[in-house]
């Protein structure tokens, strides 16, 4: 039952969602171009290990 209010609840709330979603990734875009900070560095030469799982970890949504 949980599973049919939730469909309908995003049913419901799908073009706030998309406008939400279209905002964000507009203004993140818009701050990162005005950033001073363009990029991280992370990782080290004595553990490899633990940096090739950041680096899985960071790009696992892609």
């Amino acid at each position: 039952m949980t599973e049919l209010s939730t469909l309908e609840g995003a049913k419901v709330l799908r073009k706030e969602f998309l406008d939400w979603q279209r905002e964000f990734y507009q203004s993140a875009m818009k701050e990162a171009a005005t950033s001073s900070v363009k990029g991280y560095v992370y990782g080290g030469k004595d553990d490899k290990t633990k940096s090739h799982i950041y680096r899985n970890v960071i790009t696992a949504s892609d």
